[in-house]
């Protein structure tokens, strides 16, 4: 579930932009994340290596990763600062 981002800097936005990799497997790296982005007000958007829409919000104690996949369901993984992971699916409804 490894996920590279472009995007930018979310606290000062449009002045700088850096490539994040949020790999939700990698638990000390994510709760450097935690540290570094957990006051972000503004989720970050991206791609996976799928090609797929991935939305992450990241808190002061968690990483909320949703990726819209390509079959039509919206899959959100939340990793919790002490390890526990969570795994939810819902069906996107067309317009």
């Amino acid at each position: 579930m490894k996920t590279a981002i472009t995007t930018f800097e979310t606290l000062k936005p449009y002045k700088h932009t850096e490539n994040i990799v949020f790999d939700l497997r990698d638990l000390e790296t994510s709760r450097e994340q935690m540290r570094k982005y957990g006051d972000t007000i503004f989720p970050f958007f991206g791609k996976n290596e799928n090609g797929e829409d991935v939305l992450i919000s990241v808190f002061d104690d968690k990483i909320v990763m949703e990726t819209y996949q390509e079959n039509g369901y919206i899959r959100t993984n939340i990793l919790h600062e002490d390890g526990t992971t969570e795994e939810l699916f819902a069906k996107t409804t067309p317009y």
